[in-house]
């Protein structure tokens, strides 16, 4: 089964006559799944709503996931079903099907007809991809409700013999203590401090954890679902990002427990932690541990919205893939040089995990310009476009000419304008190394790369390395 069961389902994305037979179409939806959807959602992602939909089993947001779904879906499925839509096959070969009471359609109504299923297609992938990034980051769903009985920070101090107590202003809450194994050296003790907390299966939780460790302090985070599972061990100093995954959990989790080992011959225990925030999310996660979702961070921009900010496509996803190759080439042999390969690396780690710092936000909104508009001047030297979702074309009326043809634009004017975008990205790459270095104290990895000159260092004329010969950069 696909994720349409009947051409009554069909209808509500695609008017279609009662009359036309599901089984007629449902091998392209099959087909379009595999071509389309599936490279987008991932697979995982679109066996667990398949199942769920065979099962009538949907969480909310599964079935907000489906309604995304279902538009580009139906839309590329009978552009895959045009070629055939007007042929009648049996076994004695291939024949057009006429009637008195219907004439087929012209080629340019069938082409006209291909391209609005293709375009509302993509149209459709755009708004998936918009839905996909906002479910997987869990941010709208925050819930620290259930926390607030729970006083934060926590910390331990502990020296001595008897209970340890938690210090939160003289409340005297105590902790438990005992004895037995751990990460840590031999003979430890142990705290611990359970957290009474409901966590609904089939979500997926994000703890925000400050801990301020001592040596030789490990701290596990284990959740409670029937039995005792221990999510994470934290051993450093700094923010931990611990994720509880109930999305396949048959039970809910009653409770989280925060267990500190410490030496058993540790005296004195002084150990903080902070939750800064708990976030929830369904399903969506899966699309987020895939491969799609890597594909799909796999350059600065991600979407043709987002492209579209700094260079006009109109939001068309056709043309966002038509330029990712483009993309690639300007990231790694523009980007990469300008800024060094492990300030470039720090980027794109942050950004496949979705956590950007602010420092490097501000870098990355200095990036994207000159990303879209070298990779748009390279992509005119290699594709044939119109500014829309055809490309960069112009178009050409005479007598003997289909009147809706295009044409490419003349070659004088894309060379003018992948000229024209070629400087504009140079001139974005100038603000941005001018950036980095007004702000060098906030960004080290940079600062102790090859790529930063100091100032003094600078040549008199003030154009550093961005107009050299040598440098990729030229503007002759």
């Amino acid at each position: 089964m696909a994720l349409f069961k009947d051409i009554n389902e069909v209808k509500e994305y695609l008017a279609v006559n009662l009359s036309f037979q599901f089984p007629d179409i449902l091998p392209y939806i099959k087909r379009a799944e595999e071509k389309f959807i599936i490279p987008v959602i991932s697979q995982a992602e679109y066996d667990a709503l398949h199942q769920a939909y065979t099962d009538d089993t949907m969480t909310d947001i599964q079935e907000k996931l489906l309604e995304r779904v279902r538009t580009p879906l139906i839309n590329f499925a009978y552009f895959l079903y045009i070629p055939i839509g007007n042929i009648q096959i049996d076994s004695s070969g291939y024949h057009i099907s006429t009637n008195e009471n219907t004439k087929q359609a012209f080629q340019w109504q069938v082409d006209a007809v291909a391209k609005s299923f293709m375009d509302t297609g993509y149209e459709g992938i755009e708004k998936l991809y918009d839905f996909l990034e906002n479910y997987a980051d869990p941010t709208e769903y925050i819930q620290n409700g259930s926390f607030d009985e729970v006083p934060f920070p926590i910390h331990w101090n502990y020296s001595g013999p008897g209970v340890p107590y938690l210090d939160t202003g003289g409340d005297g809450q105590r902790w438990a203590v005992g004895y037995g194994a751990s990460p840590g050296p031999p003979a430890p003790s142990y705290l611990w401090q359970t957290l009474n907390v409901p966590l609904v299966k089939g979500f997926c939780y994000e703890l925000a954890i400050y801990a301020d460790a001592s040596v030789n302090q490990y701290l596990d985070v284990i959740v409670n679902t029937g039995s005792e599972t221990t999510v994470a061990t934290l051993t450093t100093t700094g923010t931990h990002s611990v994720q509880i995954d109930l999305t396949a959990a048959t039970a809910d989790a009653t409770e989280i427990k925060f267990k500190l080992y410490v030496p058993g011959t540790q005296a004195i225990i002084d150990f903080r932690i902070d939750l800064i925030s708990v976030k929830h999310t369904q399903t969506c996660s899966l699309w987020a541990q895939s491969s799609s979702y890597t594909v799909f961070k796999e350059c600065f921009i991600h979407t043709a919205k987002e492209f579209s900010r700094y260079f006009n496509i109109n939001e068309s996803r056709r043309t966002f893939l038509a330029l990712k190759a483009a993309m690639r080439n300007v990231e790694h042999f523009y980007i990469r040089t300008t800024i060094c390969t492990e300030f470039f690396d720090e980027l794109k780690a942050e950004v496949l995990a979705g956590s950007i710092s602010a420092e490097n936000q501000k870098v990355l909104d200095k990036i994207k310009p000159a990303v879209a508009n070298l990779s748009m001047a390279k992509a005119l030297n290699e594709l044939s476009f119109e500014i829309s979702e055809l490309g960069i074309t112009l178009s050409a009326i005479s007598d003997r000419e289909d009147r809706n043809a295009k044409h490419p634009a003349p070659d004088s004017r894309l060379s003018l304008l992948s000229r024209e975008l070629q400087q504009y990205g140079n001139a974005y790459l100038g603000e941005l190394i001018q950036f980095l270095a007004d702000n060098i104290d906030d960004y080290p990895t940079y600062e102790n790369s090859d790529c930063y000159t100091p100032t003094e260092e600078e040549e008199p004329d003030g154009t550093g390395s961005i107009n050299q010969e040598d440098s990729g950069l030229f503007i002759p």
